[in-house]
């Protein structure tokens, strides 16, 4: 029976931007490395959308360029911030925002 395959992540941060390694190791051998950056393009999309220069429905994707990113802002009556997240339906990636102003329920 073969060992179990383990994941093992890590975060660096480099040059401002936040690295994420993803290792996948199977009999004590490493079978595939991954290294993602989560430097500021989401953020800068989310603020994009949030300020009304694009829209969410012509944004493309930082990570995999689909056109299919979805937008949700969403404020509480009783406070004048509330929350916005944007999401990627092809890849899954995206960003949560949280005390945007201006979004009273």
């Amino acid at each position: 029976m073969a060992e179990a395959l383990l994941v093992d992540m890590s975060l660096s941060v480099s040059d401002g931007a936040v690295i994420a390694t993803i290792t996948a190791k199977r009999d004590g051998k490493n079978r595939a490395t991954e290294k993602t950056s989560l430097a500021a393009k989401w953020p800068a999309l989310a603020r994009e959308i949030l300020r009304g220069e694009t829209a969410a429905a012509d944004a493309a994707c930082p990570d995999c360029g689909a056109h299919a990113v979805t937008c949700r802002e969403v404020g509480r009556p009783d406070s004048p911030t509330g929350y916005a997240e944007a999401q990627c339906e092809d890849c899954g990636h995206g960003i949560y925002v949280v005390r945007v102003p201006g979004l009273e329920g």
